[in-house]
């Protein structure tokens, strides 16, 4: 007898955007890539036969959940299933005493606690559905099913009463470095000792056992003894300083006089000293003098920096109906559907990982439909076009005549903000970008230092015109001819017209658009810095893009209220990056 086998690990979000550096949040994405490749290994090792549907092997970020097919009697499944996840659980167990042993041999005790964080913290949900009936039949059974399963799992009571984890928020604090504060009777010091450098653990810091592995990772993954059977991990994750420093790195390293690794500087001195500000952190006398011999050549060099990057989160739209066969002509070939979409979104993540490197920046997780990735803003319109092309040239057409697109949340901030506070709002843009109209938009906020928030959410493309393309077209008008006084003056018109716009009939709303657009014009003449024979023809040309944004903005699906909001609230972002980087366009 053939069983759909569908097995998930989780948690999912917590393990990777409860994370203070890029490095916690590298490592939490890679450890549940790793679990499950652990369950597809242990699952073939068991059962040779064993189909694995999807995702495709051959991608190097795993998402959390595999589907296989399995052959059996009905009474074995069961076996099979629990011997899955005790493979999974062992190797977390595996991990957690690899890194606790190492611990141990530089004088760190155990905790007590250590065990009971570590061995509550999984939740691995699994079910084995026998295939009465065809694929295409028993496949949305197995899903249904195993939600059903997720629903009723067990619940663990976690007495935690101590001072938290500054990782999870959740765990009490067992392992800490520098000052033993209050309610922390059960932590331990972590000595500057050995393999326990600083990298690991920064002075005040505190973690729980969780919190332990995911800052220790580097530890395991790349020990001689395991570092041959995995994917290769990154123990240098680029920090968001570095991101944001990313374009003025490369720019040093190619010219002449220089020979520095982009990895061998700290991005955060550098860019402290280029602001006149005062760095703390502790860095090696090499990695100062490289530092501070790259501050010497972005000054000689005349290169401009900016301490923003921007996050990229995405995942496919309306994924469940694909995988479901709903947009299928025929339901009959969910089956081959399902191989070849497994096979064509492994090759989409080989893409997205060639678009994103480099100067441009790099990706964090690539599973197919999923993608988390950090860019420099000066590539950040270009890298957003091209994963979207690359996603939408996704081939599906011997199963439909639809494409495959997918919905994004970007947000750009300054390298010191928060990272967990910089994921959440990239996944709450990301969520507002999937309310549009048919989805297939993008959400992108700017999070000022100063605390101000400017958002908007646009759909990717309106009448064959790429809404990046147009945010490039614009700043470069701006950037060129005007003084971009005038936005700020007409933003201040529009504004107080909307505070009546209840006031104003329907009937009335096409002449005030006219009004306005011919308040626009008369203001960008005044703000256009070309000769007077030259004005005419620059103001129509920033006519014609303002008034595409607008279009694009009503396309969009936003109420009349807002579209004016919408509007100045991107062409604020757009302005920002203009100002920062000198170079967005």
């Amino acid at each position: 007898m053939k069983g759909l086998f569908l097995l998930t690990v989780s948690p999912v979000q917590p393990f990777v955007i409860q994370s203070r550096k890029t490095q916690d949040m590298y490592a939490g994405s890679y450890l549940l890539s790793h679990l499950t490749k652990t369950g597809i290994s242990a699952l073939k090792n068991l059962q040779a036969s064993a189909e694995i549907v999807f995702p495709n092997e051959t991608i190097e970020s795993m998402p959390n959940r595999f589907l296989a097919i399995v052959e059996g009697e009905k009474e074995k499944f069961r076996r099979l299933g629990e011997q899955v996840k005790e493979a999974i659980i062992q190797e977390w167990h595996n991990i957690a005493e690899h890194l606790m042993k190492k611990m141990e041999k530089e004088g760190v005790k155990r905790p007590k606690n250590f065990g009971r964080q570590i061995g509550y913290y999984l939740d691995i949900s699994w079910i084995v559905h026998p295939m009465n009936g065809s694929y295409e039949e028993e496949y949305p059974k197995v899903e249904r099913h195993l939600g059903e399963v997720k629903g009723v799992r067990p619940f663990f009571q976690l007495e935690e009463q101590g001072r938290k984890c500054i990782l999870t928020g959740e765990h009490d604090a067992l392992f800490y470095r520098g000052v033993k504060r209050a309610y922390m009777d059960e932590a331990v010091e972590v000595p500057v000792r050995g393999e326990l450098g600083l990298r690991y653990l920064s002075e005040g810091e505190a973690i729980g056992a969780v919190g332990m592995i995911k800052r220790f990772a580097g530890l395991y993954f790349t020990d001689k003894a395991v570092k041959d059977t995995v994917v290769p991990f990154e123990a240098d994750f680029p920090s968001t300083a570095h991101i944001a420093l990313l374009d003025a790195l490369y720019q040093v390293k190619e010219g002449e006089e220089a020979n520095i690794e982009p990895k061998a500087v700290d991005a955060a001195f550098v860019l402290s000293v280029l602001r006149g500000g005062e760095f703390s952190e502790e860095i090696t006398e090499e990695v100062e003098k490289n530092s501070r011999k790259v501050v010497s050549l972005i000054q000689d060099m005349g290169i401009s920096t900016t301490p923003y990057y921007a996050v990229i989160v995405f995942d496919g739209d309306n994924m469940g109906k694909w995988l479901s066969g709903e947009k299928l002509r025929d339901q009959s070939q969910l089956q081959d559907f399902h191989t070849h979409i497994s096979l064509q979104l492994g090759a989409f993540a080989k893409k997205a990982r060639a678009i994103l490197t480099g100067e441009r920046g790099v990706v964090v997780y690539a599973g197919g439909d999923d993608f988390l990735g950090l860019v420099h803003v000066r590539h950040l319109f270009p890298v957003m076009k091209e994963l979207r092309e690359a996603f939408e040239a996704i081939d599906v057409s011997d199963f439909t005549e639809e494409t495959m697109a997918f919905s994004a949340g970007v947000v750009i901030a300054h390298y010191k903000e928060p990272l967990s506070l910089v994921l959440n709002k990239a996944r709450e843009m990301e969520k507002l970008a999937k309310k549009k109209n048919d989805k297939d938009s993008f959400g992108i906020c700017l999070l000022k230092h100063s605390g101000e928030q400017l958002q908007s959410v646009l759909k990717w493309t309106f009448d064959e015109h790429w809404t990046t393309d147009l945010a490039d077209a614009i700043v470069d008008s701006l950037r060129k001819h005007f003084s971009d006084t005038f936005i700020r003056v007409f933003q201040t018109e529009v504004m107080k017209l909307a505070d009546h716009a209840e006031e104003i009939e329907t009937k009335e709303i096409s002449t005030l658009d006219e009004m306005l657009k011919a308040e626009w014009t008369r203001l960008m003449y005044r703000a256009c810095s070309l000769k007077k024979d030259e004005k005419a023809e620059a103001v129509e040309e920033l006519q014609k893009k303002f008034t595409l944004l607008q279009e694009l903005i009503r396309y969009s699906a936003m109420a009349d209220t807002h579209q004016w909001s919408t509007f100045f609230s991107f062409l604020n972002i757009l302005l920002f990056l203009e100002r920062e980087v000198k170079s967005i366009a």
